[in-house]
């Protein structure tokens, strides 16, 4: 017998995000990673296991071993 073709599944996959805040002095520092469903979910997820993150330039990227860039995104 044929092996079973895999169904697409309509759900999405959590994945893990690393987060990097721009501090005063114009570096980029590490905030955390923590798993959601899109970054927005980890980043709320992050801050509700280390607390209120400061306002300002952020930067994200999955960890899926493809994606090389990061994403700016700023936090009022």
């Amino acid at each position: 017998t044929a092996p079973c073709p895999k169904r697409l599944s309509s759900t999405v996959t959590p994945m893990v995000f690393d987060f990097r805040h721009k501090n005063v002095e114009g570096k980029w520092k590490s905030s955390g990673h923590r798993k959601g469903d899109t970054r927005d979910a980890a980043f709320a997820a992050l801050e509700a296991k280390v607390g209120p993150l400061p306002p300002g330039k952020y930067m994200s990227r999955p960890r899926d071993g493809r994606t090389k860039n990061w994403d700016l995104f700023t936090r009022p």
